[in-house]
């Protein structure tokens, strides 16, 4: 697997902040996000013999623990995919001639780095978080079992999700993981890992 550098994070950074710029998914109606996210559980789904060898080479797991993990990816790429239409706001009562209401607006790039246990499930949930309300995503995957994610930006790719919308590097945490953190081009940082890199994250940041 090549080694992801700060230039590498970066080009990513500035594919998720064009995609994110061109609107083309914050415009577009909800319940479509939501299908893009089902349309990728498909792909999983015809790619679950694969998944589950790679995730036995690279990871360690069972076959059938990768096929179990398939199946994870599915039901949270499932769960979110139906809450893209349901994410509403709220109208606030302040009494005649007043009209009060409120919106959700995505926060635009997220940085995601997801831990080497669990790459596909973990990962695959943050991105649909992401895609679904509109945003664009540049994830670090774990150095230790990158594969899995692999797999998953190319079902990302079949499913027709828009270019630049998920991007997927790979390097060390020093290194591209310290890079996407301390990034002025990322607006939202979801990280699951260990409690003293969660201090790093949060310092950089």
């Amino acid at each position: 697997v090549a080694r992801g550098t700060p230039a590498d994070i970066d080009r990513a950074v500035q594919a998720a902040r064009d995609c994110f710029n061109s609107r083309v998914l914050r415009d577009v109606r909800p319940h479509r996000r939501g299908d893009l996210m089902l349309a990728v559980a498909g792909e999983l789904g015809k790619a679950a013999d694969e998944v589950a060898l790679l995730e036995c080479h690279d990871n360690g797991k069972t076959l059938a623990n990768g096929r179990a993990e398939v199946a994870l990816t599915q039901r949270y790429l499932t769960y979110y995919a139906g809450l893209a239409d349901k994410l509403e706001g709220r109208q606030i009562p302040l009494g005649e001639g007043y009209v009060d209401y409120t919106t959700h607006e995505p926060f635009g790039v997220s940085g995601q780095i997801v831990p080497w246990n669990g790459p596909l499930p973990v990962g695959a949930r943050s991105i649909a978080c992401a895609i679904v309300t509109g945003n664009t995503v540049v994830l670090k995957s774990p150095e230790d079992s990158p594969l899995s994610l692999f797999l998953l930006a190319e079902a990302c790719e079949r499913a027709g999700v828009p270019a630049g919308a998920v991007n997927i590097v790979c390097g060390y945490g020093f290194d591209a993981g310290a890079a996407l953190a301390a990034h002025k081009g990322i607006d939202h940082i979801v990280f699951t890992g260990s409690v003293e890199t969660g201090k790093y994250v949060l310092r950089a940041a």
